[in-house]
Parts: structure tokens; sequence; C-alpha cells
């Protein structure tokens, strides 16, 4: 009997925790990682991932632009997108890999010289989730 009683707690602790035969993890949903955008802008350049003539205004002579982000919080390695739009068309999406709980990142974008006008990057995570948006000018 209380062989029997020792089984059935213990199966009921295996049920309430989340441990099945398979593996040790818990269902994905329930260990969801909570990210946030610490740091995202636009700029003319990254050295040692640090953003250069950070802006929100660029001169149609930039031939490359980068979407610099710091993203906090990551305890797993997580994806997120950089959607680049020109004129509310998408013209990039880019993947990045979140490997750290405070993880700094870049994507980038040739810019020729007669898309003008109003650009814009949402970065989005894996859910679909917008994170952050950052508007900018090209002129």
């Amino acid at each position: 009997m209380k062989k029997t009683v020792k089984v059935l707690a213990l199966c009921l602790l295996v049920s309430l925790t989340g441990f099945t035969s398979i593996g040790y993890g818990q269902d994905d949903s329930a260990s969801e990682t909570v990210i946030s955008i610490e740091d995202a802008t636009i700029c003319r350049d990254i050295v040692d991932r640090t953003p250069i003539d950070p802006g929100d205004v660029f001169t149609s002579d930039a031939e490359r632009l980068f979407c610099f982000t710091r993203v906090v919080g990551a305890q797993q390695d997580i994806d997120i997108l950089h959607n680049w739009y020109y004129n509310d068309q998408q013209v990039a999406s880019v993947p990045l890999t979140i490997r750290s709980v405070n993880y700094r990142t870049y994507s980038s974008k040739r810019i020729q010289a007669e898309w003008r006008g109003e650009w814009r990057v949402e970065i989005v995570g894996s859910d679909g989730t917008l994170l952050e948006k950052i508007i900018f000018m090209v002129q």
C-alpha cells in the first residue's frame, strides 16, 4: 500500500512539474523568453559593435545604413527580424539570432541615391510581436 501511494505521489509530482520521460524540459509555452530592446538606432557605420553617426535624417549619398539593436533578457538563443521598409514597402527582412542575455547585433541595407523619403525598420520577435519601430528619412 505504501509503495502504491508513493508511486501515485510521484506521478502527481511529475505531472505538476512538467517532467516527462522524454526529458527534463518544460512545455515551450511555459518557458517563453521575455526580451526587450534596450537600444535601437539607425547609423552610418558600426565599429566594435558600437553605432557610429546615429541619426534620424540621412543624406542620399549614404550608400549603406545600419540598424543597431541591443537586446536584453534572452535566457536562450532566440531569433528576431529586422524588417526594412521604404515608403511602406518591405525591401528587406534580416533574421538575427540573439545569443546571450545582453546582446548587440545589427543589420544593414544598401541605399540607392534615388531612394529618398521615409524609411523604417521594424524589429520583430520570433512570435511576430513588434518589439521596436525606428522611423528615419533619407533626403
